[in-house]
């Protein structure tokens, strides 16, 4: 896994927030000033939506959230993506506005430094105190936690495209950047040296306090949907999320130095901890932070009361390629459609329901929740007035 991914430079993200920025003047010019562009239909409507997506080869999503390391750290394990997002707002006519919030975690990181971890956890094996082993530590991480108030404007080009833009404002409330490079060893005593670097407003590596303005702040981004009608069974739509962004905090926790893990003890419960000694700059900084742009391109066809469709989204750090079959059935006197999808690159089974009011779609790599590492949940809702 390629860690500049995570941490682009910062040349780049200049050339790509110009892009992004001329992109939408463009589109702004072609299609605001357009004679043929059409308002939406007149619409009042209450919207709703909840979207979590969490993805990882490391562990089982429950036993990360519940902190249990038990389980075996798969050979491959080296990367873990979590974003969950929560809206609530209001349609009139063409316009959406609204408030929610927004949870993102990604990380880079090796099964060494997943073993290291859950051993620190749990206990290292009678067997690595007799012969010995190293473990390279290669840890990347970056969290932002942020509550936002958004407008959206929906128009149509034409018969065939519609086309709406969101501008979101962001009240940032906890951010974590981190980087951790080094070599440990281990014999029965944990011995190491490691270099780090660390933004942050709370929790940190070194476990220091946080100040309470550190997540003053505030940030904007654009999100861009499309969807297109090419012909009277074809559409193709595309959603770009965070394709410009930029979240400015006044103040955060800074640190950059070595950590010296030669320090060692044993818990309450016997076990073997290591207890670094850090050596290095600690100060105040101020910070401005991008998050990766998530891009979904959905094809589908439809015959008759069976729709085809094939889904493709790039969360950043994986991607998920859904292929699957949708049926539209009538029950109770209300039109139901029904979703079946096989996500490949993961083997998930994804399901969906929804009606003219809610959308329920939830995607699975095991049919025990409890062992999954690909879990995916959607829920939508709208009431007309």
């Amino acid at each position: 896994m390629n860690a500049t991914k995570i941490f682009p430079n910062r040349s780049t993200e200049k050339v790509r927030s110009h892009f992004f920025v001329l992109t939408f003047v463009c589109l702004f010019v072609l299609f605001f000033f357009n004679s043929e562009v059409r308002a939406a239909p007149d619409t009042k409507k209450v919207l709703s939506s909840f979207t979590s997506f969490n993805a990882n080869n490391l562990h089982p999503v429950k036993a990360i959230l519940d902190d249990d390391w038990r389980y075996r750290i798969n050979q491959d394990a080296d990367y873990g993506v979590s974003q969950t997002q929560f809206e609530l707002g209001y349609q009139f006519n063409q316009w959406q506005v609204g408030v929610g919030s927004r949870i993102e975690h990604y990380l880079v990181t090796n099964s060494d430094s997943a073993k290291l971890y859950k051993y620190s956890k749990t206990q290292f094996p009678q067997s690595l105190a007799t012969q010995g082993t190293s473990f390279d530590l290669d840890i990347q991480y970056k969290m932002l936690r942020a509550r936002k108030l958004w407008l959206a404007h929906l128009f149509e080009y034409g018969h065939n495209l519609r086309i709406t833009n969101k501008f979101n404002y962001w009240d940032p409330r906890a951010f974590r950047e981190s980087k951790l490079v080094g070599l440990v060893n281990y014999d029965g005593a944990t011995t190491g040296l490691a270099t780090m670097e660390e933004s942050y407003t709370h929790k940190n590596l070194l476990k220091r306090p946080d100040q309470k303005n550190w997540n003053n702040g505030q940030g904007f981004s654009w999100d861009l949907f499309l969807h297109w009608q090419i012909s009277k069974n074809t559409m193709v739509s595309i959603d770009l999320i965070n394709l410009f962004n930029q979240v400015d905090f006044d103040g955060v926790g800074y640190s950059k130095g070595e950590l010296n893990s030669s320090t060692t003890y044993r818990d309450e419960q016997g076990i073997l901890r290591f207890n670094p000694n850090y050596r290095g700059v600690e100060q105040e900084i101020t910070q401005r932070l991008r998050m990766p742009t998530e891009q979904k391109t959905t094809v589908s066809y439809a015959s008759g009361s069976l729709q085809y469709f094939l889904e493709h989204h790039n969360h950043h750090l994986t991607t998920t390629t859904k292929m699957g079959i949708s049926k539209y059935a009538r029950w109770a006197d209300s039109e139901y459609k029904l979703e079946l999808a096989y996500e490949a690159r993961h083997s998930a089974l994804h399901l969906g329901v929804s009606n003219e009011w809610l959308s329920l779609a939830m995607m699975s790599d095991d049919i025990n929740l409890s062992e999954a590492e690909v879990i995916e949940l959607t829920l939508y809702a709208k009431f007309r007035f």
